[in-house]
């Protein structure tokens, strides 16, 4: 089986010392790398070149903050940091590690991946972003501070396919720093599924059930009422906590209708507790046929391939369960605005707006136990594709 989290393969290759003697012998030109990431997403998307980067024998070091910290901070050469970190202190580090090229992430909230570009370009640093996500474009190199905005453009923008180009684009985007190029997160995670047994998938579902006749049904949570007091986008209408009442109340109705018995799992986005969710299910009255837990055991991945149904609002979990072949259904109750969800916009995921909506639904799901999706066609070699720009931006031309 191919390990399942590849920050494993990150570490066993760089404590492999002659690993890097032999590319060395070999005559291969290292690229000093610097890299930064703070939300998973941002870590996600890097990840996979960071690798490809260490096989061809570059030098890989960085400031990682936030959730990244737990996928990347464990490599000597990359320094866990405060968001909060000063401008100031940022450009003594990177004056001091003397990068040939900035490889960044491109979340839309932390100040970290922002701040750093900015110096990489005031220093005159090549800069490559990686887009992990299909909208806020704009607020992922924009921040606002006591209503003074500043941008953090790089020089090339990695996106994931031609319609976020085109979107990019109509928002304004310089042309020549929009690269499609696909997400190379998305080829590993379809790489990864492809390597597991049906014994893999088993061990994985047993943290949760332990019977096979219990369906599994699991919810990705997204912190929209805490990033709501910060967001620059509008008001969706509904919140995650109003999204698993809901939820859970229909589920606790078709689990006695249906005669299935019924275990939902919450995972929390990682900058969630998990006390504000369980208050809101110990709030409710449920029926003994639907059992709950809010978990953040396993990998996000593990969790996702167990599930009989994944359900979520907007949540990027939604799309790597479409690319692993997951039953996946998006819910936003109370919805006030046109449906931005990529994921309903580019057919991946049903998306459902009221109560009586998602009840039909789950109807329809209960009683024809649930069908496969299409693989979303991914677009191979993504990150080869990121690695090759990153070498064009500082001179090495591929044998």
């Amino acid at each position: 089986m191919m390990n399942n989290d590849y920050s494993s393969l990150f570490y066993d290759m760089i404590l492999d010392e002659s690993y890097f003697r032999s590319l060395k012998d070999q005559g291969c030109r290292n690229v000093n790398l610097f890299i930064v990431a703070s939300d998973p997403g941002s870590a996600n998307a890097i990840m996979p070149v960071i690798i490809e980067c260490l096989k061809t024998g570059h030098r890989i070091s960085g400031l990682v903050s936030g959730s990244a910290k737990t996928m990347l901070g464990q490599w000597h050469e990359i320094m866990e940091i405060d968001d909060s970190t000063s401008i100031e202190d940022i450009s003594n580090i990177l004056n001091a590690a003397h990068p040939d090229i900035l490889l960044a992430g491109a979340g839309a909230f932390n100040s970290l991946e922002h701040n750093v570009r900015r110096v990489a370009l005031d220093q005159g640093i090549p800069c490559i972003a990686v887009l992990d996500h299909w909208m806020n474009y704009w607020q992922r190199f924009c921040r606002i501070n006591e209503g003074h905005c500043t941008y953090s453009l790089p020089d090339r923008i990695c996106v994931l396919d031609e319609i976020v180009h085109d979107e990019m684009l109509a928002e304004s985007f310089a042309p020549e720093k929009i690269v499609v190029t696909g997400q190379p997160y998305f080829e590993y995670i379809a790489n990864w599924k492809k390597s597991l047994s049906q014994d893999d998938i088993g061990l994985f579902r047993s943290r949760f059930v332990r019977d096979d006749t219990t369906l599994l049904i699991g919810f990705c949570s997204e912190p929209l009422a805490e990033d709501l007091k910060v967001t620059l986008t509008k008001n969706p209408g509904y919140t995650q906590y109003t999204t698993i009442k809901e939820i859970a109340s229909e589920l606790g109705k078709w689990s006695s209708i249906s005669g299935h018995r019924i275990h939902l799992v919450i995972r929390p986005h990682p900058r969630e507790t998990t006390h504000k969710i369980e208050n809101v299910l110990m709030q409710m009255n449920l029926p003994s046929s639907l059992s709950w837990d809010v978990s953040k055991v396993g990998s996000s991945l593990e969790f996702v391939v167990s599930c009989d149904l994944l359900i979520g609002m907007t949540s990027m979990a939604l799309i790597e369960a479409f690319i692993l072949s997951q039953q996946v259904l998006s819910v936003q109750l109370g919805l006030q605005n046109k449906d931005v969800f990529f994921g309903t916009t580019r057919g991946y995921c049903p998306s459902i707006y009221d109560t009586q909506e998602l009840n039909k639904w789950f109807e329809k799901w209960f009683y024809r136990n649930g069908h496969s999706n299409d693989v979303i066609k991914k677009m191979s070699g993504a990150t080869e594709h990121v690695v090759s720009i990153m070498q064009e931006m500082v001179g090495i031309k591929e044998g």
